[in-house]
């Protein structure tokens, strides 16, 4: 089963090699040029001394320089390639066998049905995370300079930072094999699957509404004789929960 699960899915896995190449040549050459401009602007030197705070102008043009423009192509391949590449691998694994007629062959074997079916899932699915893991490392190397002066929690740096890629690369497969499972087309799973997942993604991605985070509550007290670190008279403290 896993020879014949390798023949089935070898030039997808060939093309997810190419494409992670690609990939990974493309945020090396940006992120080294990121950090280069880093160092040159003095923003390690400003964040350490002061958070940022007296070099608001310095940040401002830097973040400008790179939140568009030359990083863009990663920021698209990133929202593109779940529902793509989920698409591409998930509508065969069951759509083909069903369309071709196949599976009157490849069901009737020694092999059972469930463990044929348990070994492909779990080849595939784990050469999907595999290949999430390592695009999710690269493009978080690559956006590190611009996490040192915003946040993570808004749209690209969510999307490209973390599980969310590999989370939604493995939804958008799981989509797609069940519209093969149901049409019995590998082209009109392939499709349906593509736009059920990319749909609400390029709304997402359209409004990029930041995902808001409340801010911490904060509750004063007085602080009595005794506070670590203050004198004997009474000092506003902030506790924050």
């Amino acid at each position: 089963m896993i020879w014949v699960t390798w023949r089935q899915h070898r030039g997808q896995a060939v093309a997810c090699l190419a494409l992670f190449c690609v990939l990974a040549i493309v945020a090396i050459a940006i992120g080294a040029w990121m950090r280069s401009t880093f160092s040159h602007d003095g923003l390690g030197v400003c964040l350490a001394r002061s958070g940022g705070a007296g070099c608001p102008q310095t940040i401002a043009s830097f973040v400008n320089k790179f939140s568009g423009g030359p990083t863009a192509p990663l920021f698209i391949a990133a929202l593109a390639i779940p529902g793509w590449l989920g698409a591409v691998v998930g509508a065969p694994l069951l759509g083909r066998e069903l369309e071709q007629g196949t599976w009157r062959l490849a069901w009737s074997q020694t092999v059972p049905r469930t463990r044929w079916l348990v070994t492909k899932l779990t080849l595939v699915i784990g050469g999907l995370i595999v290949f999430g893991a390592a695009v999710t490392a690269a493009l978080t190397w690559f956006h590190e300079p611009l996490d040192r002066v915003g946040t993570r929690l808004v749209l690209p740096a969510f999307d490209l930072e973390g599980p969310v890629l590999t989370c939604s690369l493995l939804c958008s497969f799981g989509l797609a094999v069940l519209y093969g499972l149901l049409l019995r087309n590998v082209i009109g799973a392939a499709v349906a699957a593509y736009f059920t997942w990319e749909a609400p993604t390029a709304v997402v991605a359209m409004l990029n509404g930041p995902i808001r985070i409340l801010p911490a509550a904060t509750m004063r007290l007085p602080c009595q004789a005794g506070c670590p670190g203050v004198d004997s008279s009474s000092s506003p403290y902030r506790r924050t929960t």
